[in-house]
């Protein structure tokens, strides 16, 4: 007898929202605090925090870009898979001009290492 495995695959904002979303950090010194709380109490600390270099910063999408995916005004105009895709990657990577295809891994950064 043969048993059938079903794999449900996410949308894209379901994945991201559960694989590469970041934990809250300070965005001045990069500590993670995860309680919302703690973290705004943090923010409002006097002294403040020590400013830190961004290479302090984790990798992930931040809330605000999970925010901004998530929002429907964000894909009023996207129909298409390739639409939504665009709109997407271009949260995630607002510096970058090439835009890679939804359907394939040709990121720089998806790219095996020679």
């Amino acid at each position: 007898m043969s048993v059938l495995t079903v794999v449900l695959i996410p949308t894209p904002r379901e994945h991201l929202r559960r694989r590469h979303i970041r934990p809250p950090q300070c965005d001045r010194c990069w500590a993670v605090i995860e309680d919302p709380k703690a973290l705004q109490q943090h923010r409002r600390a006097d002294p403040i925090c020590e400013p830190k270099d961004l290479s302090n910063e984790l990798d992930g999408a931040s809330q605000e870009q999970m925010n901004k995916i998530e929002a429907p005004a964000s894909f009023a105009r996207a129909h298409s898979d390739r639409e939504q895709w665009l709109v997407i990657y271009k949260i995630l990577f607002p510096e970058e001009r090439v835009q890679p295809s939804h359907r394939k891994r040709t990121h720089k950064y998806l790219q095996p290492v020679s």
